[in-house]
């Protein structure tokens, strides 16, 4: 008896682990083909040898180019803060304005 809850166990797991397999091999393809069909540009930041940089890309994450580094820039008087806390995209203008540490301010 005890030998049978145990394969039945063993079974029901079996099966909940090909559902979520063959779930995330369903849902991974498509979203894989919704992505290359993206245009435009994406502004993001992302984090390059432990400071925060700002990054800029296609829509569908091709072709990344690193727009700013603050690295060796953000002196605190006591240690370095080299990360950007955020940024604003001017649609219009085209400019970007950061915030980061500058000389400790």
């Amino acid at each position: 008896m005890r030998k049978k809850v145990i394969v039945g166990i063993l079974v029901l797991l079996g099966l909940y682990a090909l559902f979520f397999i063959g779930v995330k091999l369903y849902y991974g393809e498509s979203y894989a083909s919704l992505v290359s069909q993206l245009e435009g540009e994406v502004y993001y930041l992302k984090r390059v040898d432990g400071n925060l940089a700002l990054f800029k890309s296609q829509a569908n994450m091709e072709n990344e180019e690193l727009l700013y580094s603050h690295a060796g820039k953000g002196d605190t008087g006591s240690g370095y803060n080299d990360n950007i806390a955020d940024f604003h995209l001017d649609e219009e203008t085209g400019v970007i304005t950061l915030i980061a540490m500058n000389e400790g301010e």
